[in-house]
């Protein structure tokens, strides 16, 4: 046993050896060389490696305190240093693309096995660690082996120090690890003593500059540093975070460590900066690219089609002074240019008009030299010829109806001002509107057939208001609660009325007390004839003023069901609405920005002389009342599925089975589409049916109307509902109670002129006011814009947003839904 045991010894040292740094030069060195086994051993031995040093006596290993996380004997891959050439802190001497710090090697005579026996072999490794425990001796080979030397009697003063470890060995007492300090401090250490757990975070990219501005979100620090990283400083803990978000900030710089990405910040207001995790920044509005640049030149205005604001449009505090209407009635105006400047949307330049008005304007709405001068005594348009369709009455006929707008070179008249004032409470068709230096026109056609320009002035949208109810005489003090109506001779409409005060001038009286002395009702709303605390008296509607100063419901509680987005946290969460007797404040406004950007249920809705209120249910299930300004409604319905016209069933001309099988698919209802079209009523046999087949079209005239269609769904689901002559409001709330609707409109291969609505499509959602829309006239529901029959109009895709703007536009009155 004891032959069997030397020998094993043997070639342990052998091996140990053949892995030492002298093998390097192995053809220099023979099995004579002198080995060290004759150095004396100290005269008083240290305590062993990994002992406390108030123990006298060596123990074994397992009796160490404070045992440190062993590192695994397995070689490591190489660890990356803790900077990545960034400008965050001093450079420490090992980082990343620099040559690293030349570390000592250890000398080991494995082969005299004269002090304790080594185990193992000797292996190479390169990786950072920390000393976790100071309780152990340094030594120039592992304690008790033959030759080892002790360095340090402990490393008590570089607990918690950085080292690079390069090797490791084990002997008959414990695993040891050859450690180098970074003042080149450098030998054997028990591996009990090392801990892979690193002191900070470590950069993993360069910084770099960022320019674009956002607004605080979440839970977050904000920190002089990357948090985590060396040295780093608690600038704005997570509690007092809460108060800051909503905090408009600017992002200069951006980097990441292994912990997260980190984005530099200062808030707009010059109180607050510091580094924060990118989760914690919501990219908002746009930023400058370029600094103000002072220049001095004349320009003038190309068509007008830019808003002029304070700011660049998108900058944020932005406001618009005047709008692209407004602004059109300005074209060819000219202006004086004294600043430029860029930001990430556009060029942009400061002018001021020969009126004094001045602002920020999109550099492409300009063009240099003065603007073109307009002739004495010509009429020109200010703005560009608008489609409209609306009905509208006559209540002032003292105006000529022409061909132009009165004053256009080439104008002629077509009815008097005597002519006209017969047709004077006249219900008029209007289909056009447009703008001239003189004055707003609209192109109406009388009862009589005949057509041209009249001045708007004498038109009132609808029907002419008349009374419902005899004037009452009355006697009561009121609150203005709502100055959001004019003040007038006459009710509001009752013709020959006219205003006394403007909405901005009665709003400028919200909370004022009046005297009410008489009340009557139109067919419009119900009105009260007021005296203001000047003196001044007239007509205001009853709808803007509350009996005393208590707040009261204007409405009944409708209850709704949809999801909305909470865009304003500004505001308190209460029992009840805001200042209606009674209610608590569940929630602060201060606790509601920490809501912003989510998305609540609404529940129900209600109004009060104060404002319009929503109840709401939060992510937390935290329920309660709200101004309706703070949600923006939507509703996106991803249970109904999109079904095409071509596949699996070609029917290129059955759009509105393709369209049904999408309403009865979001209540999955089993049908068989090939049957379903096919199956489709047909004109003559039932006077609502389709003219034409659905398969080839021979003889196509029109597709299934709205009566024919609903009857024929109902066969297969009793829920389908003809709501034809819905209003788009109508459609809104339909779809954000959850209800696909089906409306009939124009397809991508409507030609020039034809306005006749024979293509089915389904409304699937509703999100910042506009709808999202199904088309069945594509072969999947992955085709793009442009891919069917290219009218630039209506080829929007299988699966697009429409804006309720042009939705309005196509919109008919014919629509279906299925609850």
């Amino acid at each position: 046993m004891k032959k069997t045991h030397l020998l094993l010894a043997s070639n342990l040292a052998l091996a140990a050896f053949l892995y030492s740094p002298e093998a390097v030069a192995a053809d220099e060195v023979t099995t004579d060389a002198p080995s060290e086994e004759n150095i004396p051993a100290p005269a008083e031995e240290v305590a062993p490696a990994g002992q406390n040093q108030e123990v006298e006596a060596p123990s074994s290993p397992a009796a160490e305190t404070e045992a440190a996380e062993t590192p695994a004997p397995e070689k490591k891959e190489v660890q990356a240093g803790y900077y990545a050439g960034t400008d965050l802190d001093k450079q420490p001497e090992i980082v990343i693309g620099k040559q690293e710090k030349k570390t000592s090697q250890p000398q080991l005579d494995t082969r005299n096995q004269t002090g304790e026996k080594y185990t193992s072999q000797l292996q190479a490794t390169d990786e950072w660690m920390t000393l976790q425990s100071g309780k152990h001796t340094l030594d120039s080979r592992p304690y008790g082996t033959a030759g080892y030397e002790t360095i340090r009697a402990n490393l008590k003063d570089r607990q918690g120090d950085l080292v690079k470890v390069s090797y490791y060995i084990s002997t008959e007492r414990a695993d040891w690890a050859y450690i180098n300090f970074q003042d080149s401090l450098a030998g054997w250490v028990d591996r009990k003593a090392l801990s892979k757990k690193l002191p900070f975070d470590r950069y993993t990219s360069d910084v770099e500059s960022l320019n674009y501005y956002g607004r605080l979100v979440g839970n977050h620090t904000i920190d002089s540093k990357p948090w985590g990283t060396k040295d780093y400083q608690n600038l704005v803990s997570r509690n007092a975070y809460k108060n800051l978000v909503g905090t408009n900030v600017k992002v200069s710089q951006g980097v990441s460590t292994e912990r997260a990405n980190w984005v530099y910040i200062d808030s707009l207001d010059g109180k607050l900066s510091g580094w924060i995790d990118t989760k914690g920044v919501q990219k908002v509005g746009d930023a400058y690219t370029s600094p103000v640049k002072k220049v001095n030149y004349t320009a003038h205005l190309k068509d007008g089609d830019n808003t002029l604001d304070t700011k660049p449009w998108g900058i944020p505090g932005y406001q618009t002074l005047r709008s692209r209407s407004q602004m059109k009635t300005r074209r060819g105006q000219t202006v004086q240019v004294s600043e430029e400047v860029s930001t990430t949307r556009a060029n942009w330049a400061y002018v001021t008009f020969q009126d004094g008005l001045a602002g920020w304007i999109d550099r492409a709405g300009l063009k240099p030299g003065a603007g073109p001068k307009r002739a004495n005594g010509i009429d020109d348009y200010t703005s560009a010829h608008k489609d409209v369709k609306y009905v509208a009455t006559i209540v002032d006929g003292n105006h000529t109806l022409d061909t132009l707008p009165w004053g256009i070179p080439g104008y002629s008249t077509i009815a008097s001002r005597a002519d006209m004032k017969r047709h004077q409470g006249e219900r008029v068709q209007v289909n056009q509107e447009v703008s001239t230096n003189r004055a707003n026109w609209a192109h109406i056609t009388l009862a009589n057939g005949t057509s041209g320009w009249f001045d708007i002035k004498g038109l009132t949208r609808g029907k002419v208001d008349s009374y419902t109810s005899p004037q009452k005489s009355v006697n009561y003090t009121a609150t203005i609660s709502n100055g959001n109506h004019t003040l007038d001779t006459l009710p509001w409409g009752i013709p020959g009325y006219k205003t006394i005060a403007s909405r901005s001038d009665m709003k400028k009286h919200t909370g004022d007390q009046v005297k009410v002395s008489s009340e009557v009702s139109t067919n419009r709303a119900d009105w009260a004839y007021i005296t203001l605390s000047d003196g001044t008296s007239g007509w205001f509607d009853r709808a803007g003023l509350t009996k005393g100063q208590v707040d009261v419901y204007t409405s009944n509680a409708k209850n709704v069901n949809y999801s909305a987005r909470l865009t304003h946290g500004n505001h308190t969460l209460d029992s009840k609405p805001w200042g209606i007797p009674g209610f608590e404040t569940i929630k602060s406004r201060g606790q509601m920005k920490a809501y912003t950007g989510q998305n609540v249920q609404v529940n129900q809705e209600v109004s009060t002389n104060r404002a319009d209120w929503v109840n709401i249910t939060l992510a937390d299930g935290t329920r309660g009342w709200i101004d309706a300004k703070a949600i923006a409604p939507e509703r996106v319905l991803n249970h109904v599925p999109y079904v095409s016209q071509y596949k699996p069933v070609f029917a290129p001309w059955g759009c509105a089975g393709a369209a049904s099988a999408m309403l009865l698919g979001a209540k999955d209802v089993d049908f068989n589409l090939d049957t379903l079209i096919r199956n489709t009523p047909m004109y003559p046999s039932d006077p609502n049916g389709q003219k034409g087949d659905v398969f080839t079209g021979q003889g196509f005239g029109w597709v299934i109307n709205p009566k024919g269609l609903t009857n024929y769904l109902k066969t297969y689901y009793s829920g389908v509902k003809n709501i034809t002559g819905a209003s788009t409001q109508e459609i809104i709330d339909t779809v954000l109670g959850g209800n696909p609707v089906l409306y009939y409109g124009y397809s991508s291969y409507q030609k020039p002129g034809d306005y006749v609505r024979n293509h089915c499509k389904v409304i699937t959602g509703y999100k910042n006011n506009a709808f999202r829309v199904y088309d069945p006239l594509y072969s999947n529901a992955n085709k793009g814009a442009m891919t069917g029959g290219k009218n630039p109009a209506y080829d929007l895709g299988a699966k697009h947003w429409l804006p309720i703007s042009k939705f309005n536009l196509e919109y008919n009155g014919q629509a279906i839904t299925i609850l």
